[in-house]
């Protein structure tokens, strides 16, 4: 491909085509969250992509290629949004297969949260259908499963092709090569003696202490919000969805917006920390890139809730004043 462009600017026209398929990525995204939550959650999401430190530098990087991990979670929102619909499932299933074989031909970094966020939003789906409708938690499931196989598929395919070009036609040869010289220097079970000494702290360290490392930001979490607000956000949204829905209990009802919220953001911090977890070689030594995984919807959310929440008290408010009118 860079035989299209003059010497001197190749390198330039990839970076602006790698960012500005991350922006049509991103575009979409936040689409279907209007379909699927409407302009609110879409402008909170929009505000992180434009706002966020640690997205925009990613947008261009042709080694990280960053849309290919938003890409699956586009196609998984897809299935999520038009349910129903079983040509459009279809559709999404075979996006998550060409979407993540994508990704993973470009590396495989980060792909346990890349893969997780591919049933963010049908993970929620489910939580909320078990306590609130059971009938359509088969189907969710179903729809779960299908999405997660779609991945699986994906990610094997691009693995058996590395496996038989590191190998000269050998697959399981290569499979062997890339388990021993990737997976356990980058994740677990990896003995420390067998790798550099500047790997071996990261080979010992515990999934505990790989964690807490990356619940203290350096940066903003957006401009304009200092990363040093992370865990109170945290702490907040957790509460304030707690007390919506231990207020809602009292009255006697339930609100699906709010279980599904809960859900959402529990999903949103199991695919983040997925990385931190399964990737703990990996993200002890790169905590000056990883942070990014917090951006898969956990930051979006941590910033959506709180506001959510203050707008349906305000419209409370509103509601009452009128009413004593």
């Amino acid at each position: 491909m860079a035989r299209v462009f003059p010497y001197e600017s190749a390198v330039t026209w990839f970076h602006l085509l790698t960012a500005a398929a991350m922006a049509v990525v991103a575009v979409v995204i936040l689409f279907l969250l209007n379909r699927k939550f409407g302009i609110g959650m879409a402008v909170v999401w929009d505000a992180v992509f434009l706002l966020s430190p640690w997205i925009v530098q990613f947008a261009r990087n042709l080694y990280w290629v960053e849309f290919t991990w938003f890409l699956p979670m586009s196609f998984g929102l897809l299935c999520s949004v038009y349910a129903d619909n079983k040509k459009i499932v279809g559709i999404s299933c075979i996006g998550v297969f060409l979407s993540v074989f994508l990704k993973s031909a470009c590396g495989y970094e980060y792909i346990t949260t890349v893969m997780m966020g591919t049933i963010l939003f049908l993970m929620a789906d489910a939580g909320t259908a078990l306590l609130t409708d059971k009938k359509e938690f088969p189907e969710i499931f179903k729809r779960i499963l299908l999405v997660g196989i779609a991945a699986l598929l994906g990610f094997l395919a691009a693995v058996c092709i590395h496996a038989y070009i590191r190998a000269d036609g050998d697959i399981w040869r290569g499979l062997c090569s890339i388990y021993e010289k990737n997976v356990l220097e980058r994740t677990w079970g990896g003995n420390p003696e067998d790798f550099p000494e500047s790997e071996r702290a990261s080979l010992e360290a515990s999934a505990l202490t790989v964690l807490k490392l990356y619940f203290h930001f350096d940066t903003s979490l957006i401009m304009g919000i200092s990363g040093k607000l992370f865990g109170g956000l945290c702490i907040l949204s957790v509460l304030a969805l707690f007390w919506r829905i231990w207020k809602d209990k009292i009255r006697g009802e339930i609100d699906k917006s709010t279980l599904y919220m809960f859900f959402l953001l529990f999903s949103a911090f199991l695919t983040s920390v997925s990385w931190f977890v399964l990737g703990k070689a990996h993200s002890y030594i790169h905590t000056h890139m990883n942070f990014v995984m917090w951006y898969f919807g956990f930051i979006q959310l941590l910033i959506y809730i709180p506001l959510h929440m203050l707008w349906i008290k305000l419209k409370g408010y509103i509601l009452r004043k009128k009413r004593k009118r």
